[in-house]
């Protein structure tokens, strides 16, 4: 479990999380969470081989500018499961083996609190 504390920015018209497969630019993304502000929704994806995949949209966004969040994100043998303040928030399925993971990036509108990793085991939301 992946589990990220921070505060959008208010000025914020999006931010990205990104479970990389490299620390390198234009990489493997396994999972990409892109809270969209400006349009109200939010987008996972993923981009293999420099080629972003199809998106799924969730169209709600469970932050507020300028407000603390708790993200938390499970990854289990079938998908990536989200909660945002300890609510089910979406599933995504894995489009690349989790084993290829090695990098978690964050950007855009956003101050990081705290990063925690978990180990196997820990309960989810």
């Amino acid at each position: 479990m992946v589990m990220i504390n921070g505060t959008v920015l208010p000025s914020a018209t999006n931010f990205i999380i990104d479970i990389q497969c490299d620390g390198k630019t234009n990489q493997d993304v396994a999972f990409h969470f892109n809270p969209r502000f400006n349009k109200g929704n939010v987008v996972c994806n993923t981009k293999r081989k420099r080629i972003w995949g199809s998106e799924e949209h969730k169209s709600e966004v469970p932050f507020t500018l300028g407000q603390p969040f708790e993200i938390r994100t499970l990854v289990t043998r079938q998908n990536y499961k989200v909660s945002v303040d300890r609510s089910e928030f979406l599933e995504y399925n894995h489009r690349i083996p989790v084993e290829l993971v090695t990098t978690l990036g964050v950007y855009g509108g956003v101050i990081v609190k705290t990063v925690e990793i978990q180990a196997r085991g820990a309960a989810f939301p």
